[in-house]
């Protein structure tokens, strides 16, 4: 017996390191040296007709990620097989790399990408939106609790899918979708169907989705392309973001698309944030709710600032100060610059954080009537419920069509006027737009901006008003 086992150790040694050389070259398998670049060289015929593999440690998702010392330098290499998500990772000293990322198959891609855009009739729905929620408050903003996440998956209705549905007036022929612009391939692959009237997509994302877009965003592109009722062919385009920061609060437009806003006023109290819209306006505290007031054209928090009447001649004055003017053009630049903020474009002076920026009046109008002002009990694009009973925050309670649930609150936080002095906090809103007044026949053309004015049962989205102004800013999504 003892002689059996010293006969199996050496020739478990001589099978090592028979063909080993003086440089610690070997080869497993096979009677034959290694190749020169080689340092372990394995054969797979390991005997005549008969393959096999090499078997890599196997660990769960939990079990890889109780590895520890992860930011020893030498860890860095370090490789396992993944039996959560079936694939290859290894550590590249920060995180964890899938080598199934990069592998998945091609996306078909459509002929022509430019058909005409479908008329506002014509919907594609679904969510826009994924926070994956691996880095508390990812890009500097505070998750919302009432967004839709992803957090594993036992919230979707498959493993990792989501479904779209495109709906027409009248009848469709010739639905195909396509999914463009996926620069970081979260999207493994998808299934399409149709009948006479609607076409559905469901997408199912990778499988290491969640991890791999940690501290990242994402976006990618579906496109609807189908033949309406007399052969004409069109277009419906919806963007999708996959991302370790909150979605914001996702609204109806009028024309039937989606956009999303900040969750909460810029400068709001952070015992807020994660506050779901219902949360909001019932928060007793209604200060915390308000937020900054700024200038128009400016990222300084000017609510509480002293004043000061010299007019500014930098587009970044060197104080904090709430500028007074009392003569035209009310702006507290001179000369004036009409593009410190500008229509869908982030410029270095917006104060929004990264990834949004200071909404256009045509965003602020999406949301609301399809043109002009008027009374919320007017046909909307969401629901504008003005909230003033009980304890609370007085605003709007904003909820999108067939919603259960509000998705924005945008509270009566008042503003600072020309003089310095503040008119109709908790009673009144005003909302900076990026939009300049550029025609019409009103004093304004040429000097003041839109914005967002709401009180009772009214919200106008053409309101008038000079740069100098202090108000309110609800940053929407880039």
């Amino acid at each position: 017996m003892k002689k059996d086992y010293f006969l199996k150790i050496l020739i478990m040694f001589l099978l090592l390191f028979g063909y080993a050389k003086l440089d610690a070259q070997v080869t497993i398998g096979a009677d034959a040296a290694p190749k020169p670049f080689s340092v372990l060289e394995l054969i797979s015929e390991y005997k005549s007709g008969v393959f096999g593999g090499m078997r890599l440690p196997l660990l769960t998702t939990a079990q890889r990620d109780g590895i520890t010392d992860l930011s020893n330098p030498e860890a860095v290499g370090l490789t396992i097989f993944n039996t959560t998500t079936n694939c290859l990772e290894f550590w590249n000293g920060t995180k964890w790399i899938s080598l199934c990322a990069d592998n998945l198959a091609p996306l078909p891609q459509p002929e022509d990408p430019n058909l005409p855009p479908a008329p506002s009739t014509y919907c594609l729905e679904g969510t826009i939106c994924f926070d994956v929620l691996r880095t508390p408050g990812g890009s500097g903003i505070e998750p919302l609790n009432a967004h839709d996440r992803i957090t594993g998956h036992s919230n979707f209705t498959a493993p990792n899918a989501r479904t779209y549905t495109l709906t027409a007036p009248g009848a469709i022929s010739d639905a195909k979708f396509y999914i463009t612009n996926d620069n970081e391939k979260v999207v493994k692959s998808y299934t399409e169907s149709s009948t006479s009237n609607t076409a559905t997509l469901t997408i199912t994302f990778k499988d290491d989705v969640i991890t791999a877009m940690t501290g990242k965003k994402a976006k990618f592109t579906i496109l609807a392309q189908f033949k309406d009722a007399g052969g004409t062919h069109y277009q419906k385009n919806l963007t999708v973001k996959v991302q370790d920061a909150t979605c914001g609060c996702v609204l109806n437009t009028y024309n039937c698309e989606k956009i999303a806003f900040l969750n909460y006023n810029l400068g709001a109290d952070p015992a807020i944030r994660t506050l779901s819209p219902a949360q909001q306006a019932a928060y007793t505290t209604p200060a915390h709710n308000y937020g900054g007031l700024y200038q128009w054209g400016r990222a300084a928090n000017i609510r509480s600032a002293p004043t000061t009447e010299e007019l500014s001649t930098v587009d970044v004055p060197p104080h904090g100060n709430f500028i007074i003017v009392n003569a035209s053009p009310f702006d507290w630049r001179t000369p004036k610059n009409d593009n410190l903020w500008q229509d869908g474009i982030r410029t270095d002076i917006d104060p929004c954080p990264p990834g949004w920026r200071v909404p256009s009046q045509a965003e602020w109008q999406s949301i609301f009537l399809e043109e002009g002002d008027g009374l919320t009990s007017q046909p909307t694009a969401n629901a504008w419920n003005w909230n003033d009973t009980g304890a609370g925050t007085v605003g709007f309670l904003i909820t999108p069509p067939n919603a259960s649930t509000p998705a924005m609150f945008l509270p009566a936080a008042g503003w600072r006027v020309n003089l310095g002095f503040y008119i109709g906090v908790g009673t009144t809103m005003t909302y900076w737009s990026s939009t300049k007044i550029t025609s019409g026949t009103t004093t304004w053309v040429g000097i003041g901006v839109y914005c967002l004015w709401g009180g009772g049962n009214q919200a106008r989205t053409l309101y008038q008003i000079g740069k100098c102004q202090g108000q309110s800013i609800r940053c929407v999504a880039e």
